[in-house]
């Protein structure tokens, strides 16, 4: 956005996000969601190194900010990054149940 002169702030798409839901959502729920929306595309430009390929005005915006990502690369980068901090991926496996670890409040097998 910046190099494109784009100008956005989260309260311009806190605001956008409420108008788009003829203010009938929560809005707790919607700075939640724009919080981490940047938080994630922050995420993803660091942690795995993959930069958006355009960044577009999708329906409700008021100006562009969807970054799109090429997703074969996104995927890769993924399976990369869990690969390198011990995730085992098993494809063509069937669950049969999950374990939940409430310590750390996820899945653990």
């Amino acid at each position: 956005q910046k190099k494109r002169g784009i100008e956005d702030s989260e309260e311009l798409f806190v605001k956008d996000m409420l108008t788009t839901g003829q203010n009938k959502n929560d809005p707790a729920i919607v700075r939640a969601f724009v919080k981490e929306s940047k938080a994630m595309y922050e995420w993803v430009r660091g942690k795995l190194g993959v930069k958006p390929v355009t960044v577009t005005l999708a329906a409700g915006m008021s100006v562009p900010r969807a970054h799109t990502f090429n997703p074969s690369q996104v995927i890769q980068a993924l399976k990369t990054y869990d690969e390198k901090n011990g995730v085992k991926i098993m494809t063509r496996t069937a669950a049969e149940r999950l374990i939940w670890d409430d310590e750390a409040g996820c899945i653990a097998g």
